[in-house]
């Protein structure tokens, strides 16, 4: 029970983060076109809610479920710092797990999130 508990909770925050991080990608994209200032203002407020909870999923994913994912403790505080260390930085499989994140997570979304 607790082990399905634990499965749940974890796969909880990585859809919740990436929910949160898709969302906040494209209000991105809206203020670099100049679209999200047109929006009204409870748009724009609700856009930075998702911004500052996405933050806090990210923090929780990447000492909870990235911690196990690398087998080790987290050195940065989010999962993109963390993934960009072990793309540039690591070799062997916690490299080749860095550069799988980043092309079927992150950069479709974010063409330059990883670096």
């Amino acid at each position: 029970m607790v082990a399905l508990l634990v499965v749940l909770f974890a796969l909880f925050l990585f859809l919740g983060t990436a929910s949160l991080y898709i969302s906040v990608m494209r209000l991105r994209d809206m203020k670099a076109a100049g679209v999200l200032s047109q929006l009204h203002w409870s748009v724009t407020a609700t856009g930075y809610a998702l911004l500052y909870i996405g933050l806090i999923f990210d923090f929780l994913l990447n000492i909870f479920v990235m911690s196990f994912v690398f087998l080790e403790p987290p050195h940065e505080a989010l999962v993109t710092a963390r993934v960009r260390r072990h793309k540039f930085n690591s070799t062997g499989w916690r490299q080749i797990v860095a550069l799988w994140f980043c092309a079927n997570f992150l950069t479709p979304f974010d063409g330059n999130h990883c670096g």
